[in-house]
């Protein structure tokens, strides 16, 4: 009886003994997961707290870009309006009569105008009255079929059209207009009857220069974008032929809309942040 009662307890004990190295492996396998875990975790802080700071880097950039640009189109719409001015009272006659000191008078004002390459008046026809870089003009010279002029004629012409980059057909330079259209002249017309633009030619090179000096070598990559993508200007260089912002950009659709909007990324680029800062045209 006694040994029977030996037995039984010696049985019984097994499983309290083989319990220890199950117990033994549960806390070597905390050991290494929990620090493991931790490690994921402070991981992602540091890579959210990376992120964060080039969003906050990059929405600076943008903000700076967004208004160095504004301020160089402001200098252009002053440079259209200056030549409005200059042109008040006169009659197209006037102005093919007085090309000459109308042109130099034009000509001395290019290099206080940054990105400018020069001022091109047309008539309402469209035929070119008066630029300051080219003397004199070559009589016929007609831009009907130039976006600008197309805009400006309509009745709910915008005060200020910008276009696409072009090239030049008397220069033969690059370009994208700041354009409006002729007021105030001597020509007789009703008041508010489209009577021929002034379009202020900008050198896309030069404002593409100075994002970039904006930007930094850090290789982000600030561009200038018209509603519809058309690129303007761009900090990276100025590709020609000049390429469209794809339809299904963000920056397009932004852009669209008239959005302001903070650091974003395409997912077809190498996943890194571009600012986003665009104006309608």
């Amino acid at each position: 009886m006694q040994r029977e009662q030996a037995h039984v307890a010696l049985t019984r004990g097994v499983p309290i003994r083989t319990a220890a190295p199950r117990r033994f492996g549960a806390l070597v396998l905390a050991a290494l997961t929990v620090p493991l875990l931790v490690l994921v975790v402070f991981a992602w802080l540091a890579w959210r707290d990376t992120w964060n700071s080039a969003e906050r880097e990059l929405a600076r950039s943008a903000d700076a870009a967004a208004e160095y640009a504004q301020r160089v189109l402001d200098i252009h719409r002053l440079a259209a309006d200056l030549t409005n001015h200059v042109l008040r009272g006169l009659s197209d006659a006037e102005v093919r009569a007085r090309e000459g000191d109308l042109h130099r008078e034009l000509r001395q004002l290019l290099p206080s105008l940054p990105g400018v390459n020069t001022v091109v008046v047309l008539d309402r026809e469209a035929e070119v009255l008066l630029t300051a870089n080219v003397y004199p003009v070559p009589r016929g010279t007609r831009f009907a079929d130039r976006e600008w002029v197309v805009a400006l004629r309509e009745p709910d012409a915008p005060d200020l059209h910008i276009s696409a980059v072009t090239t030049g057909r008397l220069d033969n330079n690059v370009f994208f207009g700041v354009s409006r259209r002729r007021a105030e002249t001597g020509n007789g017309l009703p008041v508010g009857a489209y009577d021929g633009l002034i379009n202020v030619s900008v050198d896309p090179n030069r404002l593409s220069a100075g994002l970039a000096a904006i930007a930094g070598p850090q290789g982000d990559v600030a561009s200038l974008v018209r509603a519809d993508g058309a690129l303007l200007a761009r900090s990276g260089g100025f590709p020609v032929p000049v390429p469209q912002i794809p339809a299904n950009s963000r920056l397009r659709d932004v852009a669209q809309a008239g959005e302001i909007p903070g650091p974003s990324w395409d997912r077809r680029s190498a996943c890194r942040p571009t600012s986003g800062r665009a104006r309608p045209a």
